[in-house]
């Protein structure tokens, strides 16, 4: 999670508080004095009034957000809440951006799941969930061999710094690096063969989706920074 904050000050001289809420899962919310005035799912800038004076909101390839405000008075001509047309290099920047965000949010799909299957598997349950890594299923058999089933609950500790470790290259992926996919496809192409040691053929199936959203993840980051060398820096205004 994360928060991108901007102050704008009214003809009156009192501040208002423009922010960016990004979360987890799903899209980022725009807020102005602690109200969400809308989702950002859009594929153009976003314009919209705050304080008396128009204002507009861009996302980047880095996965921040660059804000202007306009003079007092400019926003007559504004349509609230409008969406502005982009040039080709934003849009495409927009595009290979979501295409990112999108994959790399299986990193923390994997991790929750895979936490949540070990815990399923410790209370004795038949259900797990095909995503999660067939590692953290053999975590709680190799406990089990080795501890006995007192013991079981160890392999939920054992599976936090999977988890942990899985948040961490989500996290590093949305914020622009493209390694992260590289390391995914290579670890969950390992994960895959103990999954199917397991003949668990609807968590093959899912490896093998995750996988090649991966490879699209990877290939958006770097066109992202392709797109970035030749956009224009934007003016601060």
């Amino acid at each position: 999670m994360g928060t991108n904050r901007w102050e704008v000050m009214d003809g009156a001289g009192r501040t208002h508080v423009v922010s960016v809420d990004k979360r987890l899962f799903g899209t980022p919310t725009l807020h102005v004095d602690g109200h969400q005035l809308m989702r950002l799912g859009g594929d153009g800038i976003v314009a919209f009034e705050v304080a008396g004076r128009p204002a507009r909101l861009s996302p980047q390839p880095d996965g921040g957000y660059d804000f202007s405000v306009g003079s007092i008075g400019q926003v007559a001509g504004l349509s609230s809440l409008a969406t502005t047309p982009t040039s080709s290099v934003d849009a495409a920047a927009l595009r290979f951006t979501r295409d990112r965000d999108r994959a790399a949010g299986w990193f923390y799909w994997i991790g929750g799941l895979s936490l949540v299957n070990t815990i399923l598997l410790v209370l004795g349950s038949d259900s797990s969930f095909a995503s999660g890594l067939g590692l953290a299923t053999y975590l709680v058999v190799i406990v089990y061999i080795v501890a006995g089933k007192p013991l079981l609950w160890l392999s939920i500790f054992l599976t936090v710094p999977l988890v942990a470790g899985l948040f961490f290259l989500g996290r590093t992926a949305r914020a622009g690096a493209s390694w992260p996919f590289a390391f995914g496809v290579i670890a969950y192409a390992l994960d895959l063969l103990l999954v199917l040691s397991l003949t668990d053929w609807i968590g093959v199936a899912i490896h093998g989706f995750a996988l090649m959203t991966f490879l699209s993840g990877w290939r958006a980051a770097r066109a992202l920074r392709s797109v970035s060398s030749s956009r224009p820096s934007a003016a601060a205004a």
